[in-house]
């Protein structure tokens, strides 16, 4: 029987990672729901590509986990029973993933078990605070307070998360313009004026007989070079979809200058936003750690996290464990600091969060700033040499016609 690699969490946040020996994935998957583990990633042993398998519902969007939050919170306020809140939310819900799950945990939760119980088949389907603010709630009787935390987080994250992906958009079609506008130039423009020049016979310059011979072979091994390419970005793509590929991509953007900037300031609000959330619900530090490292979507800043969870479990100060770390910015380990010492954590943690909230909102309206000018000079600076080379023999060949 093949060994299967797995990656899972039980209810309280807690990650497990192992081999186990079993005919196929679903029985691995069975022998950690026995432990009280719920499989995340479950790889065959020395597989290759493709051989992942994932479990569970779909994953939501977090705007849409914010939306449910927050009207769940609402209607407990006002009285109304989990079930009839469920009920009122799964039939009004446009998000068919969502309605599915809704009425699958209503159901659970008719037949006796609690909320938090009747989420744990459907893990997959929720950022990793919900279950834990949920289960929190349940413990100290809170819950519509918790699920009204938590909604402000998940807005605070949706609304971050559209900004990033808006502010990709600009240049990702000047990417496009570009690569699609030199293509055209080779395939199309340049092979017009090498028949011109090949009809007049003169002497070319060397830029642009490499211009006319790169034109020339795309021309003819189009199809080629476009199963290259595609190949290329296939493989790359792959590559850091893998745990090291990924793990050296996050190191990058946590590393390079400009960038980690506004990278590490976005992980700093949302990490603190998120164990800000978990403390005021009354999750222990070291659970609140590190489910709080989880939920920064960069591989190489949750390994050192881990350490960091390590450090207060081994009794150091949450502040003294952070310096430590010196990943985060110094001013979280700062404000960290003076609310160990006032007694006020929490309330410095969503301090915190604000401010790189804030901070990060300047940091991207900055970077596009720069970006802008910049793209347009790369594309002049691809497309201009491009037009000088083709159109240099040209102005020859006008200048020996004047002089004759």
């Amino acid at each position: 029987m093949p060994n299967y690699t797995y990656v899972a969490v039980n209810i309280s946040g807690n990650e497990i990672r192992g081999e186990h020996t079993s005919p196929d994935e679903q029985g691995v998957a069975a022998m950690l729901q026995q432990q009280g583990y719920y499989p995340t990633t479950i790889k065959k042993a020395g597989g290759g590509f493709g051989s992942s398998f994932s479990f569970g519902t779909p994953k939501l969007p977090v705007k849409v986990v914010a939306r449910l939050c927050s009207q769940v919170s609402s209607m407990l306020r006002s009285g109304v029973p989990i079930v009839r809140t469920l009920e009122i939310m799964a039939s009004e819900s446009e998000h068919k993933g969502l309605k599915a799950v809704l009425e699958d945990v209503n159901a659970s939760i008719r037949q006796g078990s609690s909320l938090s119980q009747a989420l744990q088949p459907h893990e997959d389907a929720f950022p990793v605070l919900f279950h834990s603010m949920v289960e929190a709630g349940e413990a100290s009787g809170t819950l519509d307070a918790c699920l009204n935390r938590a909604a402000e987080s998940f807005t605070r994250s949706a609304k971050l998360n559209s900004r990033v992906k808006g502010a990709m958009i600009y240049p990702s079609i000047i990417l496009i313009v570009l690569v699609a506008m030199i293509i055209l130039m080779l395939v199309v423009v340049v092979p017009q004026f090498a028949q011109i020049y090949s009809d007049g016979g003169q002497d070319l310059p060397k830029f642009t007989q490499s211009l006319l011979a790169m034109s020339e072979f795309l021309t003819k091994n189009f199809l080629l070079v476009g199963a290259i390419a595609i190949a290329v970005i296939v493989v790359v793509m792959t590559f850091f979809k893998m745990e090291y590929g990924r793990y050296q991509l996050h190191k990058f953007f946590t590393r390079v200058p400009t960038i980690s900037k506004l990278t590490n300031k976005i992980y700093a609000a949302r990490f603190t936003r998120s164990l800000s959330s978990l403390v005021s619900a009354g999750v222990n530090m070291p659970n609140a750690l590190r489910i709080s490292a989880r939920t920064v979507v960069n591989s190489f800043l949750q390994k050192e996290l881990e350490q960091l969870v390590d450090d207060v479990e081994q009794g150091m100060q949450l502040s003294d464990a952070i310096i430590r770390m010196g990943e985060l910015p110094p001013l979280v380990a700062s404000v960290t600091k003076i609310g160990e010492e006032s007694g006020e954590l929490e309330q410095m943690l969503i301090q915190i969060a604000e401010y790189y909230d804030d901070e990060a909102d300047a940091a991207m309206s900055a970077l596009l700033t720069m970006m802008e000018p910049a793209l347009i000079l790369i594309m002049a600076g691809v497309v201009v040499p491009i037009l000088f080379g083709v159109l240099q023999p040209m102005f020859g060949m006008i200048d020996a016609v004047q002089n004759m």
